[in-house]
């Protein structure tokens, strides 16, 4: 290709960011507006009473902040104790061509800071498991000392609504230590979403997180490593406002019991290639809450136990 043609190529991407992306999502914000009032979601406002003992787990360094870090920010300054476990070392991405070992280092450092801006008095444990080449057993080990130690009364995670197949690891890992492990509580579990949305059928929680914004901002601007796989996540925020009717920035969750979460990660068939991701480029955004409904209502049916419903 020519310089010219380079130079075009360039102007013609600058273009399509700064126009067409912009005009794209607004579009699909127009229909998120119109899908509120034909789908009437009505997740509950979550209250924080700060009495509980929250664990937030995170199988990559920022999942948690991704996830639920306005939610964090919320729990800790009601008083809640909030423990956050990092399961993996983050080892496994190669942005900017750096090598594992530093990818490790930096990962590590970027999560302590990050925690540590969405409230000081949130605590951090990293797992350490290596990205990507992990036995289960090792974290089977690890969650029940977490469960053990902490007791907690809500828990944070990731789900089969996902494609990462890491998040799907951990998520299984989870459902097998709260199948077996007694937590001594009746503990809440929260599903988080990331790149998947869980859609209206599955989202019976709503955060206002408001107020944590600009902590969850600073704390995302710390995984400078990670800065470049963030694109998804300000049209995720928007596409929410309008389709819960919020002016206010909101997290959003499935809530469900111990028992129940175990049903939604054992049951059967496997639900991932139903899924559509949130993509860099916001074309096919609104498909990402479309696609899957029918299987995002047997899963609701499967938490609540109906089992006509499957």
């Amino acid at each position: 290709m020519t310089f010219f043609g380079k130079k075009a190529r360039l102007i013609l991407r600058s273009l399509a960011r700064r126009m067409l992306f912009p005009a794209i999502e607004t579009c699909w914000t127009t229909l998120f507006h119109v899908a509120r009032f034909v789908l009437r979601p009505s997740p509950i406002q979550v209250t924080f009473s700060g009495n509980d003992r929250v664990l937030v787990i995170a199988p990559h360094p920022d999942d948690e902040t991704l996830g639920c870090g306005g939610t964090i920010v919320s729990h800790a300054e009601a008083g809640d104790l909030v423990q956050v476990f990092v399961v993996t070392d983050g080892g496994g991405s190669r942005a900017n061509g750096l090598s594992r070992p530093t990818m490790v280092k930096l990962r590590a450092l970027e999560a302590l800071r990050a925690v540590s801006l969405l409230h000081p008095d949130a605590q951090l444990t990293l797992g350490h498991l290596p990205e990507g080449a992990w036995d289960t057993r090792a974290l089977y080990s690890l969650l029940s000392a977490q469960l053990h130690r902490l007791r907690p009364t809500i828990i944070y995670a990731p789900s089969r609504v996902d494609f990462h197949p890491e998040h799907l690891k951990v998520a299984r890992c989870l459902a097998q230590v709260l199948a077996k492990v007694e937590t001594g509580t009746d503990a809440r579990v929260r599903v988080y979403e990331l790149q998947v949305p869980l859609s209206v059928p599955l989202v019976n929680r709503r955060v206002n997180i408001q107020s944590g914004l600009i902590r969850k901002r600073a704390a995302l601007a710390e995984y400078r490593t990670q800065r470049e796989s963030f694109a998804w996540r300000g049209r995720q925020e928007r596409y929410l406002k309008a389709l819960l009717g919020s002016g206010a920035a909101t997290e959003v969750f499935c809530e469900m019991t111990t028992s129940g979460y175990v049903r939604l990660m054992t049951s059967t068939p496997n639900s991932v290639g139903h899924y559509r991701s949130l993509r860099p480029r916001p074309f096919t955004d609104g498909f990402a809450w479309v696609q899957g409904m029918m299987v995002r209502r047997r899963l609701l049916a499967i938490i609540e136990d109906r089992p006509g419903d499957h």
